[in-house]
């Protein structure tokens, strides 16, 4: 895990929500541009296989387990605390 890994999936985050989220959901364009900010959430991805770091999947998982984030408080809670390798 370097500075590079965590930059890259920042920048990856934040193409989601510009090119992806924006003007179609505001909630993910949201969640995303505060995943590539967040440390620790950031510091999760990079346990997984680069393939497996995509905004859309993290996105999908957590409302697959958990239904629809009510916001980025919620989400960071829910994916910090549930998290499992």
């Amino acid at each position: 895990m370097n500075q590079q890994d965590f930059a890259e999936t920042a920048a990856k985050y934040l193409r989601f929500a510009k090119q992806e989220a924006r003007d179609r959901s505001p909630l993910y364009e949201t969640l995303a541009r505060c995943i590539a900010n967040d440390r620790s959430i950031l510091r999760l991805l990079l346990t997984l296989p680069r393939e497996k770091r995509q905004p859309n999947l993290l996105l999908a998982a957590v409302r697959y387990l958990f239904g629809t984030p009510a916001d980025w408080p919620q989400f960071w809670r829910l994916t910090v605390n549930e998290w499992e390798p």
